[in-house]
């Protein structure tokens, strides 16, 4: 049998060391959290830039970095579920096994299919019988990418919209998430008590 004086640390220092261990727990997704949050904000680019290229009737361009778009939403969706790297793969077999593990949700999948349709239409259209496009026959594909990529950050990925900020000190999405400077305040005490 333990003395009582050693019985008392261990159990003493028990609850502090499953709060170390609920925060490295903690950190890791909060590093997941803000890895994802820069995936999902260079998707947001891409598509921002078809939205320019739309505007300014580039609507060629606006086609193929729709399907760029796509292209980036489908290689994290598979990266993240089958935990391999897309290199090698084309979109559409990408989509093709997305589609099959059931991985896009089957309302999803129409919207999915005709950005691809449109953009591949978009990165081959050198053909001049094939007609000039109009600002008309590029609203599906945009229409469809809003879809797929509300989808993506509000139900994949499970992030949530971005409440009105509160304070200007709040800058970015996790300040809304999580309380960011109480947990950086406690990681850095946790750092010192171990170096």
């Amino acid at each position: 049998m333990l003395p009582s004086n050693v019985l008392g640390r261990c159990l003493g220092t028990a609850p502090f060391l499953l709060i170390i261990i609920d925060f490295m727990v903690y950190k890791d997704a909060y590093k997941q959290l803000e890895i994802v949050l820069q995936e999902i904000a260079q998707i947001k680019t891409i598509y921002q830039r078809a939205c320019e290229k739309k505007n300014t009737k580039d609507f060629d361009g606006c086609l193929w970095t729709l399907r760029n778009t796509l292209e980036g939403i489908c290689k994290n969706i598979y990266q993240n579920e089958f935990n391999i790297k897309t290199d090698g793969l084309d979109l559409r077999n990408i989509i093709k096994k997305l589609e099959e593990e059931k991985k896009i949700p089957k309302n999803i999948m129409p919207h999915v299919r005709t950005i691809q349709t449109f953009g591949n239409f978009g990165s081959h259209n050198s053909d001049s019988s094939t007609g000039k496009l109009n600002e008309k026959m590029i609203q599906p594909p945009l229409t469809s990418m809003e879809v797929f990529l509300n989808w993506f950050i509000s139900e994949y990925h499970e992030v949530p919209e971005k409440p009105q900020k509160a304070s200007s000190k709040q800058t970015n999405i996790l300040d809304y998430i999580f309380p960011t400077e109480l947990l950086k305040s406690i990681y850095s005490s946790i750092e010192k008590i171990f170096s």
